[in-house]
């Protein structure tokens, strides 16, 4: 007999939200999808990824053979696309991320060197989508016991902040470096922080739970 109230409430909660589905699906109803023109994608090509957008268009990376920006009027039509230059002479960069931040459309590159790897980040305009040809360096990882850093970019949620990081981990030692850097408009560093651990201690934090990294060590990027 004393379960029968919680019932009775259960249930009386279970009709007013079944009560209030159907005034809320017109507001679903209402909602408008707009199509872009069919895009036909060869079996080697990469389905097209959105790095932002803003009131012109929707700027995507696009992957034609070879890495290109492609963009998206602001009525999902075709606007255009440029073919990325990967190289300089005899020096070749790999791509890392096509970022949309502070209504600038940022490339992330890196580069391999003997010794150690290079993060790199550049602007691409956004009228033409060319490479403006203003690559500067972020940072430079020396390798340790013969491995390389592995370079990550994130935008917060509100993308306001956006969050770099370079990871490395030896083995050989059992040990792990990471190190995060967040950047606001004008890609201006205002933040970052240094952590060495244990690679065995630490190994399922950082792969299974990546976030769960101590409160005080959590770089800013909430806005």
């Amino acid at each position: 007999m004393q379960y029968y109230p919680f019932i009775i409430r259960s249930a009386l909660i279970l009709s007013v939200c079944i009560a209030l589905i159907p005034g809320s699906l017109p507001a679903f109803a209402q909602t408008d999808i707009q199509w872009s023109q069919q895009i036909y994608l060869h079996g080697k090509h990469k389905i097209p990824q959105i790095a932002g957008f803003d009131e012109t268009g929707y700027y995507m990376l696009a992957q034609d053979y070879t890495w290109a920006v492609e963009k998206l009027d602001a009525d999902m039509q075709y606007d255009g696309i440029e073919y990325l230059t990967l190289h300089k002479g005899l020096r070749t960069f790999e791509l890392l991320a096509l970022v949309h931040f502070h209504d600038s459309l940022y490339l992330f590159t890196t580069e391999i060197k003997m010794r150690s790897k290079i993060l790199y980040v550049e602007t691409i305009d956004k009228e033409t989508l060319k490479q403006n040809e203003d690559r500067r360096k972020i940072i430079e990882v020396l390798n340790m016991g013969g491995w390389m850093a592995d370079f990550r970019v994130k935008l917060s949620k509100l993308e306001k902040k956006l969050l770099v990081s370079d990871r490395i981990v030896v083995y050989r030692s059992k040990t792990e470096e990471v190190h995060f850097m967040v950047f606001g408009e004008g890609m201006e560093m205002e933040w970052e922080a240094r952590e060495t651990s244990s690679y065995l201690r630490n190994w399922l934090r950082w792969f299974v739970m990546p976030h769960s990294v101590p409160w005080e060590r959590r770089p800013p990027i909430r806005y």
